[in-house]
């Protein structure tokens, strides 16, 4: 592989690394079904894999976050505005370090393989020199004139050795501000994720009031032999069955809501 290669398997591993010791960290995720899931996929693709889990109920996930993140279910209109003020505050100062952690993770884009070179070129000359006194070396003659030597000779300060363990122990410091960058980026990516989907739950629920009013209208109308769409082509039996069918979704909906 090149060097684009490697540093892109590199980061991989990296990030790889971060999300598993997080993970690690919260028992409700590492003891989770979707992880192992995640980590042993049935099929190649992961995401796909995720998909044919069974999708859990409103009621199994409030139970399941009830648990992992205990709030106070009672909190007064006041709280959860207090709330809800601190939360836009928080996205809005996000957004403002957003364009500036993007404008940054540009520069540093640029700035990374230019420093690998350089780290490459230092380990390089290094090689070049004990390869060429090393060389030399071999092709003086007895009689020559006396040869110092400063990398491959019996000196104490074995210059040698430095420079090979210089050029192994060389690192470009720009791929640990790189990394920190794109993962303070996905951070705040996942917390914006979570408060657009908690937004979203508004309008989920204002959908699912609306639909129940409409059902408890269809299941008026079909009771007292009203003409109704759904009820025009319906035995008695039938709508006896689909009027059962439509209480049980009123039923579970005002569960959800």
């Amino acid at each position: 592989m090149g060097k684009t290669e490697d540093l892109l398997v590199e980061e991989r591993m990296f990030f790889l690394d971060r999300f598993m010791r997080q993970i690690s960290e919260l028992p409700y995720l590492y003891e989770s079904e979707e992880l192992q899931v995640f980590l042993r996929p049935t099929i190649p693709d992961v995401s796909k894999a995720l998909e044919t889990m069974p999708r859990l109920s409103t009621d199994d996930l409030l139970a399941r976050f009830r648990v992992c993140m205990p709030v106070n279910e009672m909190a007064g209109d006041l709280k959860l505005k207090a709330h809800n003020e601190s939360i836009n505050e928080f996205v809005r100062d996000t957004r403002d370090y957003m364009e500036q952690l993007e404008a940054f993770k540009k520069q540093v884009k640029t700035i990374v393989p230019i420093k690998e070179m350089e780290v490459s070129y230092y380990k390089d000359f290094a090689d070049f020199l004990v390869k060429y006194e090393e060389n030399s070396a071999k092709k003086a003659k007895a009689d020559d004139p006396l040869t110092v030597k400063l990398l491959t000779g019996d000196s104490r300060i074995d210059l040698k050795q430095k420079l090979i363990d210089n050029a192994s122990a060389m690192r470009n410091p720009f791929k640990y501000i790189r990394d920190w960058i794109k993962g303070e980026i996905m951070d705040l990516h996942c917390v914006l994720e979570c408060i657009a989907r908690k937004e979203g739950i508004e309008s989920t629920k204002t959908k699912a009031i609306s639909k129940v009013k409409d059902n408890k209208d269809t299941v008026e109308k079909m009771n007292t032999g009203k003409f109704t769409f759904k009820g025009m082509f319906m035995s008695n039996t039938s709508k006896a069955s689909e009027t059962q069918n439509i209480l049980q979704n009123i039923s579970q909906t005002e569960r959800d809501i």
